[in-house]
């Protein structure tokens, strides 16, 4: 378990019909944490993390959730 974090940045114009502002670029932050379980002998890994993003522009800003379970047969 630990602290976790992003940064999102768009680095390329926009292109196509529905550009309509082709120069903005994108960008966010996030902060979080992630934790994770891994049992070797049953061969499974379990992780989550969570994140809520800042500084958001030319986007949506918000809190990403996610879970993911690995088993090996």
């Amino acid at each position: 378990m630990g602290p976790a974090g992003y940064g999102n940045f768009q680095v390329s114009d926009d292109t196509g019909a529905d550009a309509s502002n082709p120069g903005v670029h994108d960008k966010v932050w996030a902060a979080g944490i992630q934790a994770g379980v891994t049992i070797p002998k049953q061969m499974i890994v379990v992780n989550f993390h969570w994140f809520h993003e800042f500084s958001a522009a030319s986007r949506f800003q918000g809190t990403a959730l996610g879970l993911s379970f690995v088993k090996k047969f």
